[in-house]
């Protein structure tokens, strides 16, 4: 049995949200068909995930598995992944050889959760993370923004990991106006980037950190990157 939900991002939409609250939201969403269908979630530019992240690594994921956590008296499946460390490009990784991380949905018994929005994983995939601390353990993280924190790199012809680009297929994004007017909508259609200048990019942003040096280029310049 599949269970999918649909989870509304709440982060920031207090703020923001009318005062019909998240059922207007919601109420938005259901007049467009495909973001009917998609977890709602504020834009994140690229520069927040940088400045925001408490680590943000390339890494390689090694293992993946699930396992089942009683929240408030109700069980509740994540996903487990560990990703090997190829590069610490923001905060600090201590030392460690393998990072671990977990998202909400996953298997267990017959029973199976997908949260829409939620990163996947998958195993020998090359990533680049935006990773916050959980506030359960310090040495376990959350993947930032859900899905928007998860850069897929790409290989080209030759084997060399060169591009990465990340998958928005399951969110709609909550926009507003000048005016304080809200619509959902559709995300534009990713772009894969250079992995060279997104990785100067997230340096250039996070000079203040210790052992950090200064990259040659302090713009990106690459388009599809915000």
């Amino acid at each position: 049995m599949t269970t999918r939900l649909l989870a509304v991002h709440r982060r920031r939409l207090a703020r923001h949200a009318s005062w019909l609250g998240l059922a207007a939201l919601l109420g938005l969403a259901s007049l467009n068909p495909p973001a009917a269908q998609a977890t709602v979630m504020v834009d994140v530019p690229l520069d927040d995930l940088i400045v925001r992240a408490d680590l943000v690594v390339r890494g390689k994921v090694q293992r993946i598995g699930s396992r089942v956590h009683v929240v408030d008296g109700a069980l509740e499946a994540r996903t487990h992944v560990w990703l090997e460390v190829k590069e610490v490009l923001g905060g600090k990784a201590e030392g460690r050889q393998l990072v671990h991380l977990w998202e909400l949905g996953g298997r267990y018994a017959d029973t199976e959760t997908i949260v829409a929005g939620a990163p996947h994983y998958t195993v020998g995939e090359e990533v680049v993370v935006f990773l916050q601390r959980d506030a359960e353990g310090k040495d376990v993280f959350r993947t930032l923004e859900m899905t928007q924190g998860k850069y897929h790199i790409l290989a080209d012809g030759a084997g060399r990991d060169t591009m990465a680009i990340r998958d928005l297929s399951e969110i709609a994004v909550a926009r507003w106006n000048r005016r304080g007017a809200m619509r959902v909508v559709e995300p534009p259609a990713e772009k894969a980037v250079s992995l060279d200048k997104l990785r100067t990019r997230i340096k250039a942003l996070r000079l203040t950190e210790p052992g950090v040096k200064a990259p040659a280029v302090n713009k990106l310049g690459a388009e599809g990157v915000r």
